[in-house]
């Protein structure tokens, strides 16, 4: 039981205005407030980092597990040094990213177990395998509209892959909406698939906030859903923060389980 809770604890290893000011503004000069609608312009999203840009990137996730009748809490935290290693001809860049920290802390019936690389203290046998992350380095080939094309090195599925953002084909505008549609495959879940919808909800200087929206499909199952906000650098193309609420149905080694999360991602260069 207790080898059970250690897997589960790795397991996850993402303008209205006032309208009595409008109408009082309407009053005092109706043709002056009927000819200047404020246009925003649309942007462009795409990935425009240049070789030897570097960022830091930061995870955690407050997360409850109900199986078997029990609540069982988790809090993970994780921070990454990545630099763009290269940028082909085609525009596809790889950042090349370093575990830097991993924190991780679970409560359950049989007792809480706490994982920090910082500390040595807390690094039990059971998380052995957390230990040996620190340090190791993957590699993700990014295309300029966000698309993951390729993930290699040590780690084969990147906890990055969580704030990434596939880019429409055109540029987009306050209301727009865009689709797309995220493929990952895990050893003990098989294949999983997230369709998401964005939609522009402001565009404020460089910065474009987008609601998101999606289905969790697990072997073309559909089994969660997921929601919140992302803001997006239109310079860099770089997903700035995350703020993301997602919610699993599942079954794992036989057993009935829900998994609500919590997910914030932001990323500082």
């Amino acid at each position: 039981m207790k080898r059970l809770f250690a897997f589960l604890l790795v397991f996850v290893v993402l303008a209205n205005f006032n309208e009595s000011f409008a109408q009082k503004k309407k009053k005092k000069n109706k043709e002056t407030s009927e000819n200047t609608t404020p246009q925003v312009s649309k942007v462009l999203l795409r990935y425009n980092l240049t070789k030897g840009n570097s960022y830091t990137q930061s995870i955690s996730m407050d997360m409850n597990i109900e199986t078997m009748g029990m609540q069982i809490p988790q809090k993970q935290n994780m921070s990454m040094k990545v630099i763009v290693t290269d940028v082909a001809a085609n525009g596809n860049q790889s950042h090349e990213a370093t575990y830097e920290k991993i924190y991780l802390k679970q409560s359950s019936p049989m007792g809480d177990m706490e994982f920090d690389s910082e500390n040595p203290s807390k690094q039990p046998a059971e998380l052995e395998q957390l230990k040996q992350l620190k340090g190791t380095k993957f590699t993700m080939v990014i295309s300029p509209r966000g698309k993951i094309v390729e993930i290699k090195g040590d780690s084969q599925q990147s906890p990055m892959q969580q704030n990434n953002v596939e880019y429409p084909e055109n540029p987009v505008g306050v209301g727009d909406s865009w689709e797309s549609e995220q493929v990952t495959k895990n050893a003990q879940l098989g294949e999983m698939k997230v369709k998401s919808t964005y939609k522009v909800s402001s565009i404020n200087n460089n910065i474009v906030e987008v609601q998101v929206s999606g289905k969790i499909f697990i072997d073309n199952k559909e089994q969660g859903e997921m929601s919140g906000t992302t803001k997006i650098d239109s310079k860099t193309g770089l997903a700035l923060e995350s703020n993301i609420k997602q919610k699993l149905t599942m079954q794992m080694q036989g057993m009935d389980m829900k998994m609500d999360s919590s997910i914030n991602v932001t990323t500082k260069m």
